[in-house]
């Protein structure tokens, strides 16, 4: 059985209780400096690991961008 979320706006499948935490780590991107949103709130870096993607949940992942 498998959830569908949405990633930074595109359908992605994982298995239900997928954790932000495990979302990250599918996406090689546990040990970036990233900021993460679900359903349209910050979820701080210590909340990750006990954080449930539910299915039909809309994920923002944000990378730093420098400018000048």
């Amino acid at each position: 059985m498998t959830a569908t979320i949405l990633v930074n706006g595109e359908p992605a499948r994982h298995r239900p209780g997928l954790t932000v935490t495990e979302l990250l780590e599918s996406r090689g991107l546990q040990s970036m400096s990233v900021a993460v949103a679900l359903n349209g709130a910050v979820v701080h870096r210590e909340e990750w690991a006990g954080t449930v993607v539910p299915s039909g949940g809309e994920v923002e992942i944000l990378t730093p961008m420098q400018g000048g």
